[in-house]
């Protein structure tokens, strides 16, 4: 699983953890300290796909989309769904 990226020139260290903060939550993005963080209690594709979601959420954030929360929840699965689908393309480790 990859360890950081870039939005907007902007690097989100990425973290893999259980902690407390994440019980009932996938994954987060805190566009105040510029990290995700990803609860790994779940399957890899579930972790993937949310780290997506998060990602679609801090290029909304960055570049004033107004995507809603539905419209990110559905990019995201579509993408993913491509990315997943076609396996001449690859945007995550190991996949």
């Amino acid at each position: 699983m990859i360890t950081t990226i870039r939005i907007a020139g902007v690097d989100y260290p990425i973290t893999y953890t259980p902690t407390p903060e994440l019980e009932n939550v996938l994954a987060f993005i805190d566009f105040n300290r510029n990290i995700i963080q990803v609860n790994n209690s779940y399957p890899k594709e579930t972790q993937q796909l949310s780290l997506l979601h998060e990602v679609v959420h801090g290029v909304n954030y960055a570049y004033s989309v107004g995507m809603t929360e539905e419209q990110v929840e559905r990019f995201s699965r579509g993408f993913y769904a491509m990315v997943k689908d076609d396996p001449n393309y690859k945007i995550f480790e190991g996949s």
